[in-house]
């Protein structure tokens, strides 16, 4: 309801770095892909006459999850599972109270949990002192606004309740559903998502290592971790955390030395495998520097992002304000602004599924139209030849 300043919290200087990077590799693109797809393809053939039951499953979980067919929280059920539950609790707590979460709220019944919602509201509002009730009067007020979250609104009338101490009975026993709903909010709500996702890619590295019985499998699953980063890497498809992975892996992150892994295993296991051409690997290897440098400068991008924020904010004499940016930027940004210990909140979209084609992102950065635009342009047009 007031006049905002717009300001570009870009650096030109690293954008077109970050641009150029990716031009440079584009050309070569969709025949490396192919590639890697050849490889991955010879890979998992491997993977059925190499890996055992255990791990065989394991690794359709983990591909199965990653391409979007098995629900999230149905991975991570599906892994707590196969860890001791003592060990799981102390060594990666994250996923713990992750699975403590999915596990209450598969028992509630959300119907029933609105309902006594309601009645321990009428409740409430029949035995409140008056400095309570103008908290709860507030709370009901600032939670219909929008302007107090459910988690937070919950927890009011939780601790309200609680305060009427010897008047009635607890919570968990006169709303069940209610209470269990307040203790599924809480767990789920404080969980800290970006070290949740180091810890499953931890977890799952653990398991398998109790699973492998030979070094073939240990090598086998190297590779196709390599392959997969490899992939997500050609379609612009790596998270933030996925770069500490190409850290890790970049002494190995060479086709060559998959194609020999791959050639001696079918050697052995007399297996018939297409095989891509030296030449194909070669134009890997030459073009492998500019797409990990078109990811290097995205995240050298996450701290210039935040700084020129402040900056601007600062100009305007603002408290407050809104930087937006695409979803890769998350993690690099909200550290930067922790280690500052300067308060943010993030606002994504809900993501049930991403779209498979990457080609409306390639066409921006190649600066095309889109069709929408391209609409409009051609509107514009239209009226002049009418003239």
């Amino acid at each position: 309801k007031r006049d905002i300043s717009l300001y570009g919290a870009e650096d030109e200087k690293y954008y077109d770095k970050n641009l150029d990077a990716f031009l440079r590799a584009l050309p070569e693109r969709q025949p490396i892909q192919d590639t890697i797809a050849v490889l991955e393809n010879d890979l998992n053939i491997l993977k059925s006459k190499i890996y055992n039951k255990k791990l065989t499953e394991l690794d359709d979980h983990v591909v199965a999850y990653e391409n979007g067919e098995l629900p999230f929280e149905s991975f991570v059920t599906y892994i707590s599972d196969l860890y001791p539950a003592d060990s799981l609790k102390r060594e990666f707590p994250q996923v713990n109270q992750l699975g403590e979460s999915i596990r209450i709220k598969n028992k509630v019944d959300l119907a029933e949990a609105e309902a006594q919602r309601g009645e321990l509201i009428e409740r409430l509002s029949r035995n409140l002192t008056r400095v309570e009730m103008e908290e709860f009067l507030k709370a009901t007020v600032e939670f219909k606004a929008k302007t107090m979250d459910g988690v937070a609104y919950h927890n009011v009338l939780k601790k309200l309740y609680d305060a009427m101490g010897k008047k009635s009975q607890s919570l968990d026993r006169a709303f069940p559903q209610l209470s269990a709903y307040i203790e599924y909010l809480n767990k789920h709500e404080t969980l800290d998502k970006f070290g949740l996702f180091t810890e499953i890619d931890k977890l799952v590295e653990r398991i398998k290592n109790g699973l492998y019985t030979s070094y073939t499998q240990k090598g086998l699953d190297q590779n196709l971790r390599i392959i997969r980063l490899l992939r997500n890497l050609y379609s612009t498809q790596l998270l933030t955390h996925d770069l500490r992975k190409i850290e890790q892996y970049k002494d190995e992150l060479d086709a060559r030395k998959l194609k020999k892994f791959i050639e001696k295993e079918s050697q052995r296991l007399k297996l018939e495998l297409t095989i891509p051409s030296d030449a194909r690997l070669e134009d890997m290897k030459k073009t492998l520097p500019a797409v990990q440098d078109f990811y290097y400068y995205a995240a050298q991008r996450n701290n210039i992002l935040a700084t020129n924020t402040l900056r601007a904010m600062a100009a305007e004499s603002e408290s407050v304000g809104i930087l937006v940016t695409g979803g890769f930027h998350t993690e690099g940004i909200t550290d930067y602004l922790k280690e500052k210990r300067i308060p943010f909140v993030v606002i994504a979209p809900k993501v049930d599924k991403l779209d498979e084609s990457d080609e409306r992102y390639i066409n921006a950065l190649q600066g095309k139209k889109t069709p929408f635009e391209e609409m409009i342009e051609s509107e514009k047009e239209a009226p002049q030849k009418q003239q």
